[in-house]
């Protein structure tokens, strides 16, 4: 979708003016964010539910250690005020939970953004399939956490690559309008 991102919208014009008003603040704020993928999967949504939000069970959840920002829920992102609320909660990070709502995830590529959506969603599915399970649960160490995202941001430079023309190619074979 191609916007004017300066100018207010109505809904005439066939953009989603909530949408709008979420992605336009993250993109005149962030230089550095190209990409925003924004869903409302039901583990995610679940996952922002919980007071502590998306723990470090798994190495997917490790892998978003110190990454994920919270949003907390104030009704539809409608107007200005909301814009400054998600700018600030978001900051500097790659994954945002708005409480109650979604997430949101970011990245300079497109290829970034969905690579951050995936291991969201599947650290938030885990967790609910653990956190059901009633067990004692184990949580790495902040050490090992912090080691192991050092580890992360060498290994998987330019990963995801793979998985974001996979994923369009899936597309194509759904349904191929949403090139036009």
């Amino acid at each position: 979708v191609k916007v004017n991102m300066h100018k207010e919208l109505d809904e005439k014009s066939f953009v989603n003016r909530l949408g709008f008003v979420l992605h336009s603040a993250i993109l005149r704020a962030r230089p550095d964010v190209n990409a925003i993928v924004h869903i409302h999967e039901e583990a995610c949504v679940a996952i922002s539910t919980t007071k502590d939000g998306i723990l470090p069970f798994t190495q997917d959840g490790v892998f978003l250690y110190n990454q994920v920002a919270y949003h907390e829920y104030s009704g539809l992102t409608e107007d200005a005020e909301e814009r400054a609320a998600i700018i600030d909660n978001l900051g500097d990070k790659a994954a945002m939970l708005m409480r109650n709502h979604g997430s949101v995830t970011v990245g300079e590529k497109m290829s970034e953004a969905y690579s951050r959506t995936q291991r969201l969603v599947k650290a938030s599915q885990i967790q609910l399939q653990l956190m059901a399970s009633g067990a004692e649960l184990v949580i790495p160490s902040e050490e090992v956490c912090r080691h192991t995202v050092r580890q992360f941001m060498e290994h998987n430079r330019g990963r995801g690559l793979d998985d974001w023309p996979a994923a369009l190619r899936e597309l194509d074979r759904i349904d191929d309008s949403y090139r036009n």
